[in-house]
């Protein structure tokens, strides 16, 4: 039988372990972290999982794909959240089988991180939640996973869906018929335009219409093959700003065989503004890019993109010999409020260029809530005395 001075010196067992591997994450050791996955305490392994969340290298993967095994609900949900928010390819099987598990919550959980990771092998498993699955609520985020899967079978399952009697999943339907960009679906849609939900009608009306618009975005197209690399670049400024995702393909090509190096960088501007994941990859190479232009426009366009492994990358493209591309790479990590940028923006403020320091100030201050001028001995001062529990701080404070 447990005294009360047995619990006392238990909680405060627990806070000593707790507080080790929050020193563990400051000091950024991944395995100091990960051995809080096999505490005892729930709270701690789920404090564990948050901490390599925050870590978000490739490493802390493996380490999450244990913790979404964990026997605690609100441990498998926090490594779920995570897996996803790391969108990494290997975490796509874990989060299929949390599909078959029984627990609504944590269903859900693997569904939103399926989002961010796009990998086919998702589209038959979902196709099965949304065929089969009772609950509505989970049915209708399987059917907004799958709005970025181009397939006969993904395009069929959204036809059907149409006559589906929840008005929610006919709503997220319509919508996706105008994403996937087949014309096929015109007739199904002008259908939907009697539906008694308005919003249902509104959304067959949007899709409708970016299907008629469909003709222009492939005319387009079509001028990325020209011999004029002129209208090579002036058709892949407006693919950027029709924004298709039909154009995704065709612009990855053009930037990787077109010679053009004026035509190269705006795809990569087209690039960044389509906003779509699957061009991380190819725009994350041209930070390293021979031509500082390229690179700048890179920083921009990954910026946009939003995904958080592009943050490695910026941080070394802040200090690039270029001021376009130092400017270009600031701006862009800033955007995902990492930590990490805070050191490397102290330094920028006594950059050279004098636009730059002006612009390191106001990223230091946008990131950290302090305002210490553009002085760089103060705010080396203040990341002295902080830098351990920085992010403590900034969480107290948001």
């Amino acid at each position: 039988m447990n005294t009360a001075a047995d619990n006392g010196e238990s909680q405060s067992d627990s806070g000593v372990r707790l507080k080790k591997i929050e020193a563990a994450g400051r000091a950024g050791s991944i395995e100091g972290v990960a051995a809080g996955l096999s505490d005892a305490e729930t709270s701690i392994r789920k404090r564990a999982v948050e901490i390599l969340a925050g870590l978000g290298t490739a490493e802390t993967v493996e380490h999450l794909l244990l913790a979404i095994r964990d026997e605690s609900w609100e441990v498998r949900n926090k490594a779920a959240e995570a897996l996803g928010a790391s969108g990494d390819e290997r975490a796509v099987d874990a989060l299929l089988a949390g599909l078959q598990e029984q627990e609504w919550a944590f269903k859900t959980y693997c569904l939103k991180a399926l989002h961010n990771i796009q990998d086919t092998r998702i589209i038959g498993p979902v196709l099965d939640l949304v065929n089969n699955e009772p609950d509505q609520t989970l049915r209708r985020e399987g059917l907004k996973l799958l709005q970025v899967y181009r397939s006969p079978e993904t395009y069929q399952v959204f036809v059907e869906a149409l006559n589906d009697p929840d008005w929610t999943v006919r709503w997220i339907s319509a919508e996706a018929l105008g994403n996937l960009g087949d014309k096929q679906a015109i007739e199904a849609l002008r259908k939907v335009q009697r539906d008694p939900e308005d919003k249902v009608r509104w959304s067959a009306k949007i899709a409708l219409e970016k299907l008629r618009d469909i003709s222009q975005v492939e005319m387009t197209i079509m001028g990325l093959g020209d011999q004029d690399p002129i209208i090579r670049c002036t058709s892949a400024e407006e693919l950027g700003k029709l924004g298709h995702h039909l154009a995704l393909e065709p612009l990855l090509v053009t930037l990787q065989n077109d010679a053009d190096p004026d035509v190269r960088k705006e795809v990569a501007v087209a690039l960044g503004n389509l906003a779509d994941e699957r061009a991380y990859e190819p725009l994350a190479e041209l930070l390293t890019d021979e031509s500082p232009d390229m690179r700048w426009v890179a920083a921009d366009a990954l910026g946009k993109l939003g995904n958080p492994a592009a943050v490695d990358g910026l941080l070394k493209a802040i200090d690039d010999e270029f001021d376009q591309v130092r400017w270009s790479a600031m701006w862009a990590v800033a955007k995902f409020k990492d930590l990490r940028a805070v050191e490397p923006l102290i330094r920028h403020l006594d950059d050279p260029v004098n636009y730059l320091r002006k612009e390191a100030s106001k990223l230091l201050r946008d990131l950290t809530g302090e305002d210490l001028g553009e002085d760089p001995a103060a705010w080396k001062e203040w990341y002295e005395a902080y830098k351990d529990s920085l992010a403590d701080l900034m969480a107290m404070r948001s």
